[in-house]
């Protein structure tokens, strides 16, 4: 699920509360975005965590498309950030 960039707040993830899934289903957030990185990024886990507390950490849509160079350097950083 690609999160908009500037929803970092708790009301956009609260209808992930009482999302149904199967055990064998994994939830992706696509948290990461290039335009602000990993402060970004942990910004809208903070706000995810509140009321899903296992999901994956994926990037935005279309950051595969992103211009030569981009894309690394967004998920580098955002991955420096979290160790």
């Amino acid at each position: 699920m690609s999160v908009p960039r500037e929803r970092d707040d708790d009301a956009y993830f609260l209808p992930l509360r009482d999302l149904k899934i199967s055990p064998e289903t994994e939830l992706f957030l696509g948290l990461v975005h290039d335009s602000d990185g990993a402060e970004g990024a942990r910004r809208r886990i903070t706000a995810a965590s509140k009321v899903r507390p296992a999901f994956g950490i994926a990037t935005e849509c279309g950051m595969a498309r992103a211009h030569e160079g981009t894309r690394p350097q967004a998920v580098e950083a955002f991955m420096q950030k979290r160790r």
